[in-house]
């Protein structure tokens, strides 16, 4: 996992100082990360490894040059990157054979074994009692969480995957633009200020509209998908929002109650972050915090 993120990190940076600048800081920079993402691309890896490399290299090609032809903001060119990655890899599943249930055959199986092997301390403990024999409630428990994790990661393969390259084409972006000398494009923003175009709104409408339909179930995996990224992205906008107002109001006295309240609501920090997020893009929270009042 932490080598795939290594990966998915070096690769963007890789491609920007190739694609985009030749200086010598770039190439101080850019060669490096090219031999880390060629390790990482030519390693051995079943089938889910294979996909997620193939969509990382499409991603960053398409990373830099959007980079250096346009002017968009790091968020936009990473959505773009994803979707043409997307588009690379739906030809290879055609070009190599490969299938959706062989894919998510192997992402099941990994994350099974992943799984087993992080909480495999706890399932024991759970599992045997003092007399040492099975515990009934507690494996059915455990053996509950496991099918439902594994299943919920096999089927959003996918949108785990579209946002590991996202966060890895951000960090890249942030690396290539602080220690390149002379970078090109429009430089990242700070995160207080995270914000997308509100037509991505319609990759969250249209699959809401499908998982309601009830004749459209062949494409229900696709949407809760689709889903997934769009509720990620308006999450971190959500998170956006609430730093600026931290930036805005901050005092040590504020950050110690939201840390306090962070702790006190964790489940449903998900949840508000992305509820704000979403009516900071109708309403624009942060532009009527700091307008001017009549």
């Amino acid at each position: 996992m932490l080598l795939t993120l290594i990966g998915l990190v070096a690769l963007p940076v890789a491609a920007l100082t190739t694609i985009g600048t030749r200086d010598r800081r770039a190439l101080s920079l850019g060669i490096p990360a090219g031999l880390i993402a060629l390790l990482w691309l030519a390693l051995p890896g079943a089938l889910p490894d294979q996909v997620i490399r193939s969509a990382a290299l499409i991603a960053a090609v398409a990373f830099a040059i959007t980079t250096l032809f346009t002017r968009w903001s790091v968020t936009h060119r990473g959505l773009l990157s994803v979707v043409t990655a997307t588009m690379g890899v739906t030809g290879a599943f055609a070009v190599f054979g490969w299938s959706w249930d062989r894919l998510h055959w192997w992402v099941a199986h990994q994350a099974a074994i992943t799984l087993r092997f992080v909480l495999s301390g706890l399932w024991n403990v759970a599992r045997l009692q003092g007399d040492g024999q099975v515990s009934g409630p507690s494996a059915t428990m455990l053996s509950r969480f496991e099918s439902g994790y594994v299943r919920t990661v096999a089927n959003l393969f996918p949108a785990l995957s579209a946002l590991q390259m996202l966060i890895g084409m951000g960090v890249g972006a942030a690396i290539y633009y602080r220690l390149a000398g002379h970078p090109v494009g429009r430089m990242p923003g700070r995160f207080s200020t995270f914000r997308f175009s509100e037509h991505v709104g319609w990759a969250a409408v249209i699959p809401l509209a499908i998982l309601l339909l009830p004749t459209l179930d062949a494409v229900k995996l696709l949407a809760w998908n689709l889903l997934a990224v769009t509720g990620a992205m308006y999450a971190l906008r959500g998170a956006a929002v609430v730093a600026f107002a931290g930036q805005l109001w901050g005092g040590p006295v504020l950050y110690v109650l939201g840390a306090a309240a962070l702790f006190l609501l964790l489940p449903f920090v998900p949840a508000g972050a992305l509820l704000l997020g979403v009516l900071d893009s109708g309403l624009d929270l942060r532009r009527r915090w700091t307008a001017p009042r009549a």
